[in-house]
């Protein structure tokens, strides 16, 4: 990228998220036109000028700056009108909604057509194939249990007794054998039968928001809910989602 046009994007961010903190409450847009309102207000007519005369692919670059302003000052992930506005539409992750955005503005500079409708289907599409191409590697992966094998967890934990057996501070040695599967929801039920201190028991913690937010299945932003916390004891059975668990030869 030019020198000039990284300076630019510096330029455009800052004014963008200076105009937003000197605003007592920050106006949230209703549409992607009210959008164009507020850009226009936030950046000098020479910015707009410099703007209009990138590639459209240059604006992928605002991305982590105004992209991000946007998405977080807009309400983008917190269910604001805005957000709302491109739920209506089938676009339910808030990268998305910044994008349609930026590349929608600078068509509108150009006096182009935004083409929003060919813009939400490339966002379905993608969100179709990654789901399904999900679903695939679940069915895959999940074909590899069978009742009876024994199964090892290698996950964070809080233990009860503080007598743990671990590989370092931060993983459970929880080992069981699969009772059951529960194909449809790619399930497996484990047998404890062994768990991380002297007791054979562990309160473990699993599912984390890094890992929900990475699964290509999450379409709807949402905030991550509590952690799953379930108490192991030798001879007790669990239900388990089958990552969480790996075979063991």
């Amino acid at each position: 990228m030019k020198v000039s046009n990284l300076l630019l994007i510096v330029i455009f961010c800052l004014a963008f998220t200076c105009f937003g903190q000197e605003t007592e409450k920050i106006y949230i847009p209703k549409n992607l036109e009210d959008c164009f309102t507020e850009i226009n207000k936030s950046i000098p007519d020479s910015i707009k000028v410099k703007i209009t005369n990138w590639e459209e692919s240059e604006m992928s670059t605002l991305h982590f700056g105004q992209g991000k302003w946007m998405r977080n000052n807009w309400g983008l992930w917190e269910g604001s009108r805005l957000s709302r506005y491109f739920n209506n539409m089938g676009i339910y992750h808030p990268d998305d909604m910044s994008g349609i955005i930026l590349t929608s503005y600078h068509r509108y500079l150009n006096g182009k057509d935004i083409k929003l409708d060919e813009q939400v289907k490339y966002y379905k599409d993608y969100w179709k194939k990654a789901k399904e191409e999900n679903l695939n590697r679940k069915r895959d992966a999940f074909s590899k249990y069978k009742v009876g094998d024994m199964v090892v967890f290698k996950y964070s934990y809080n233990s009860t007794s503080g007598e743990q057996k671990t590989d370092d501070d931060n993983i459970c040695i929880a080992r069981g054998i699969i009772t059951k599967l529960n194909k449809r929801k790619f399930l497996i039920k484990v047998e404890i039968t062994e768990s991380c201190d002297k007791q054979n028991q562990s309160d473990v913690n699993y599912g984390n928001e890094e890992k929900s937010f990475a699964d290509s299945e999450i379409r709807i932003a949402r905030k991550p809910g509590k952690k799953i916390v379930k108490r192991l004891r030798k001879g007790k059975s669990h239900w388990f989602d089958y990552e969480f668990w790996t075979t063991q030869n």
